[in-house]
């Protein structure tokens, strides 16, 4: 099976699904790491097949494996993809992180993405802000990448990423409706959702380490180019 890279060089159509949950969806901000990605393809090498490059989201707040996997032909099927990157980062927590049933569940998903000859690549979750969920964050992260040893597929190890981040410095927004599922009140900072410069980072990784090519840098519109140094530790 053609790796990512092997598909992008190519220069033929390219259909990338990001499947996941609300870690991949980032729903309440824009530009997302998803929307960095596709005008990177959309700008890389040569313009005249760009059009072809195409980058689409069925990701979606609370989705989990056995969720996509029941309703395959919704959420994978009926977008012909040539490339899966899959993660899910928050509904494997709620209520409770049992790694055996969630490890079955994705089991299940991958077989259902490899009868298809699709090129899947995991991608493990970002570290949340703190406590528990961190952990579990950790957790996912070695489950992912023995995965992807076990089945051959690519993984990205998105969660060390962010070890020299201060990630006070990405979660800055405050949560503005009470939400009883994760504990948080109006006004407390939001433990999932990444600013400007989290989803810049995400963006970044993914994009080269599929790829092997580097974002544009950018002023235009709402896509910033911002500077990562201000949120380093030492900073």
């Amino acid at each position: 099976m053609m790796t990512a890279k092997e598909r992008f060089d190519s220069n033929d159509f390219l259909r990338i699904l990001c499947v996941g949950d609300i870690q991949t969806a980032q729903p309440y901000f824009k530009p997302s790491w998803i929307d960095w990605m596709a005008r990177t393809l959309q700008e890389a090498g040569d313009l005249q097949i760009a059009w072809r490059r195409q980058v689409t989201s069925s990701a979606v707040s609370r989705a989990t494996p056995k969720h996509v996997a029941t309703y395959y032909r919704h959420y994978v099927e009926q977008y012909r993809p040539d490339i899966v990157l899959v993660s899910f980062g928050v509904t494997p927590m709620y209520p409770t992180y049992i790694e055996k049933q969630f490890a079955a569940e994705l089991d299940s998903l991958l077989l259902r993405l490899e009868k298809q000859s699709v090129t899947t690549v995991l991608w493990s979750p970002y570290p949340l802000l703190a406590g528990l969920q961190r952990e579990v964050s950790l957790s996912l992260n070695s489950l992912y990448k023995q995965k992807a040893i076990e089945r051959g597929i690519q993984f990205i190890d998105l969660y060390h990423e962010f070890d020299e981040v201060e990630l006070s410095k990405i979660f800055t927004f405050k949560v503005g409706v009470k939400n009883d599922l994760f504990g948080l009140s109006v006004g407390d900072i939001d433990p999932i959702t990444l600013n400007e410069i989290g989803q810049y980072i995400i963006a970044k990784k993914i994009v080269y380490d599929l790829f092997r090519i580097a974002l544009p840098q950018s002023d235009y519109g709402s896509f910033v180019t911002p500077a990562l140094d201000s949120v380093k530790k030492w900073a």
